[in-house]
């Protein structure tokens, strides 16, 4: 099996981003750096996972595979997962109407980091509907949607509505960061760079290192307003420099020429994004840490060990990762 040492080396560094941004990196030092690292650039991470599958969706499509298979194998992962994660999200109280809701939101929309792999079945399953209709209007179509989402994220940001179904509804996350609004726009852009080829494209680094960087700086610039503006420093999942930001990333890293003969570090990097938050509540539940730089460093020590030996394991049902 021949893999791409780029984009997977990629992964490595985007699940630690992951585990980086629940963790809270650098909680412990200035509130400004935090926020930045937090809800700025670590945001860069799941956006470019969505990028990357739907760059791997593309072959599906061009060969006429059967959309099923590929469906079946995420579905059955997040009911897997969902089951592990089952006891931080069962309801204490379930009696009450507002747990039995949140337990069916949670059903729907996916525990904590788990709404990933819903968002990545929801966006293989809207480009697939759409794969007749031209790549202009599957562009047009995610850029609006992530817009439509980024402007939601606001109203629950700036325009908080505490009272009623509204305000239940703009306070919840799950209305932005979903497969629709948040997976799509993005599943659809690796899809178009894999169709287009825009990889193959004549390398030229120093424009591309570039251009990287000056998305970077767009993504610091958005956060920071972010930061200056709301008065209680509301986390923010969706930026529109993510929009160009991730995609030039993703290209970069990709359009390496070093292969690799194994898929471990991409199981690696997938079992590490699926088994962090195991210990982070953990170590959070028990009282033996709080969040910051140090929670980081031994929940990445902890899960990397332990997602080494569970991808090794599972080398023969393949069911886990």
């Amino acid at each position: 099996m021949q893999r791409n040492a780029g984009t997977d080396g990629l992964k490595i560094a985007l699940a630690m981003m992951v585990v980086a941004l629940h963790a809270s990196l650098f909680t412990e030092t200035a509130e400004y750096l935090n926020y930045l690292f937090v809800n700025g650039l670590l945001r860069i991470a799941v956006p470019t996972f969505f990028i990357i599958n739907g760059f791997y969706f593309y072959p599906l499509i061009a060969r006429n595979r059967p959309f099923a298979g590929w469906a079946r194998r995420l579905a059955v992962l997040y009911g897997i997962w969902m089951l592990l994660y089952l006891p931080f999200y069962w309801p204490a109280h379930w009696g009450l109407a507002r747990d039995q809701i949140g337990l069916l939101e949670k059903f729907v929309f996916g525990y904590h980091h788990l709404w990933y792999l819903v968002g990545t079945l929801g966006a293989g399953a809207v480009l697939y509907l759409l794969r007749r209709r031209s790549d202009s209007f599957v562009l047009t179509a995610g850029i609006t949607l992530f817009i439509v989402g980024y402007v939601l994220q606001a109203l629950g940001n700036y325009a908080p509505i505490e009272e009623g179904l509204a305000g239940y509804v703009l306070n919840s996350g799950w209305i932005f960061r979903n497969f629709l609004f948040f997976g799509f726009p993005l599943f659809a852009i690796g899809y178009l760079i894999a169709k287009h080829r825009l990889h193959k494209l004549p390398r030229r680094d120093p424009q591309l290192l570039c251009a990287i960087f000056a998305a970077a700086l767009l993504l610091v610039l958005e956060s920071t307003v972010h930061y200056l503006l709301h008065p209680a420093k509301a986390g923010v999942d969706m930026y529109l420099s993510l929009l160009i930001l991730c995609p030039l990333l993703f290209i970069f890293f990709h359009s390496r020429s070093a292969r690799l003969n194994t898929d471990f570090l991409s199981k690696l990097s997938t079992a590490i994004y699926l088994t962090h938050v195991y210990f982070i509540n953990i170590l959070l539940n028990t009282g033996w840490m709080e969040q910051g730089t140090a929670l980081f460093v031994m929940v990445m020590f902890a899960s990397t060990i332990v997602s080494a030996v569970l991808v090794w394991a599972d080398r023969k049902w393949n069911m886990l990762f």
